[in-house]
């Protein structure tokens, strides 16, 4: 072969060869969204080309802006690769590095110039991490020990709570539906909408619908506090709940009329933990309707801001209200400080964490309408709760042979578990005598399981239980003297509601009934609470009302 020949054949592979590099080059996916690589340095001198790719996503808050901390340092992968499978070879927990089984390495890291992030922080609430894990929304002990409690059968009550009950665990994804919401802290601080569409957003103003996606079954705190009562299956209601049930509009709670949202209540100190580890919602809640509104005989109580206060370094994260150093703010019935609630001259006012509105809070403190005896032995939501939901006669039907995802698992696992309602309605409220030893709200719960056998069904456990709880129904207008003082039903002796052994749900006296003959003849949550004795059944109903002022029905 020929010089030229030779030289002729070199050129065209040359050429050849640096074409097929600028196709290589070109057919990158990352020219797709840029005509080159976008460069970020951050505040520790590192850099990353993430957002060559990424460079529409949202900015995830404005306390962790990606031009000062770039995506890797939450996010992990390798920030210094335009190759997409490269780039994304090793993120933390996926799309979302808030997940519990990597938050250590990532919400919890410890940066470069040895800043800390959500943990090691010295103070109790910047302790994050150690706070959420141990969160009753992360351990879920109250719900899962219930059932286990209840029904004797600690595998089939574990195998019920990890696939039906675990969606709403911050511990786990669920991703379709109306439940769906993320994992870890992106769990509530992630918003969603819908049936599971949500941004690249972290917020702390979190709104009730967040709330609502957990907080609508068992109590159903959450659907009662936006005025929404559960029907059953029954497809012609106006609400459309998750899991194929159905609601209907009813009164709301006077709080979520005026515009308030969950958290304006609740403070982070509840929702968050406060880094112990509670058994139920009962011992980890501590706000109380005293600690904004007062007493007859006490105002609310305060605490002036210093700058070791849980007050001022929470108001920081949030635009809707601001705490300074002096400020005087609330606190709860536990201590703990509650940072939009604020004395200012001779009112205390409330700012909403969602949409800053402001609310003067009317004081009882001093109102004659509110030094009756009897108000000193019962819980403020009592009187004025408006309504309650009660389920009555659900079956829960078990196939050991099917399979059905577990959420806790994450995939499938044999046995499957259906819903049957059985008898649902709201009422009146009926009154036991919850865990502080005050008159309190009872909600209801009866649940019997069925067991798939070859040929038709054998009966397994069944509890009928009663938990002591704020039905999130407040009104100012609530229940009269003569409701309690001559309704039997409220006592919990009964309504004219009877169900027989016919209908498929056995009982044996009106489903409502928590004392019969002078003893509880119900499982009532949490331990230590119980029905009215006899003897106090009797002193109420024997009250002469016609000697005792009656409450006035407005709250002037």
């Amino acid at each position: 072969m020929s010089r030229s020949w030779v030289f002729a054949l070199s050129f065209v592979i040359f050429v050849l060869s640096f074409a097929a590099v600028i196709f290589k080059e070109r057919s990158k996916e990352w020219r797709r969204f840029s005509h080159r690589p976008m460069l970020v340095k951050t505040r520790w001198n590192t850099r990353e080309y993430c957002i060559t790719c990424h460079r529409n996503t949202e900015e995830i808050s404005s306390s962790h802006p990606i031009a000062v901390f770039g995506c890797t340092v939450c996010h992990g992968g390798d920030p210094l690769t335009l190759n997409k499978e490269k780039a994304h070879r090793d993120l933390l927990g996926g799309k979302n590095p808030s997940d519990f089984s990597v938050v250590r390495a990532s919400c919890g890291k410890t940066m470069p110039d040895g800043t800390t992030c959500h943990q090691n922080r010295g103070l109790w609430f910047k302790e994050h991490i150690k706070r959420v894990e141990n969160t009753i929304m992360s351990t879920m002990e109250g719900v899962k020990n219930g059932i286990i409690n209840q029904w004797k059968d600690r595998d089939l009550a574990l195998d019920h709570f990890r696939k039906l009950c675990a969606k709403c665990h911050t511990k786990v994804e669920a991703k379709l539906g109306q439940n769906s919401h993320s994992s870890g802290c992106a769990a509530c601080h992630v918003i969603y909408s819908g049936y599971g569409t949500h941004k690249h957003k972290f917020t702390t103003a979190i709104p009730t619908s967040q709330c609502l996606r957990c907080h609508n079954r068992s109590g159903r705190e959450g659907i009662s506090y936006v005025g929404i009562a559960e029907n059953g299956f029954y497809r012609f209601s106006e609400v459309r709940l998750s899991g194929g049930r159905y609601g209907s509009r009813v009164l709301p709670d006077i709080h979520y009329e005026l515009g308030m949202h969950c958290i304006d209540c609740h403070t982070g100190r509840e929702v968050m933990g406060d880094g112990n580890r509670y058994k139920n919602m009962f011992e980890q809640v501590e706000i109380r309707c005293e600690d904004c509104h007062g007493s007859y005989t006490s105002p609310p109580k305060g605490k002036k801001v210093d700058k070791r206060s849980y007050a001022l370094f929470t108001s920081t994260f949030n635009p809707n209200y601001s705490v300074n150093m002096g400020d005087i703010v609330g606190l709860t019935s536990k201590g703990g400080e509650i940072p939009n609630l604020k004395q200012e001259k001779d009112k205390w006012v409330l700012y909403s964490k969602v949409t800053g509105k402001r609310y003067i809070v009317k004081i009882i403190t001093g109102n004659p309408k509110h030094n009756f005896p009897c108000q000193r032995k019962v819980e403020c939501y009592s009187c004025h709760s408006a309504w309650s939901p009660n389920c009555f006669g659900c079956h829960d039907l078990y196939y050991p042979r099917g399979k059905q995802y577990d959420y806790l698992a994450q995939r499938k696992t044999k046995g499957r578990w259906i819903e049957r309602r059985g008898f649902i309605r709201f009422n009146r409220v009926v009154l036991g005598v919850n865990q502080r030893g005050k008159v309190s709200p009872l909600i209801f719960c009866q649940s019997e399981v069925f067991i798939k056998k070859q040929n038709g069904y054998s009966k397994g456990p069944k509890a009928f239980v009663a938990t002591a709880m704020n039905p999130h129904t407040t009104r100012r207008v609530g229940l009269s003297c003569v409701d309690c003082h001559r309704k039997k039903e409220v006592l919990g002796l009964g309504s004219n509601v009877y169900l027989s052994r016919d209908s498929g749900i056995d009982f044996s006296y009106p489903p409502d009934t928590v004392v019969v003959d002078g003893k509880t003849v119900i499982t009532i949550t949490p331990k230590g609470s119980r029905g009215l004795s006899k003897g106090e059944i009797e002193k109420i109903l024997s009250v002469d009302l016609n000697k005792t002022t009656l409450l006035g029905l407005e709250d002037e």
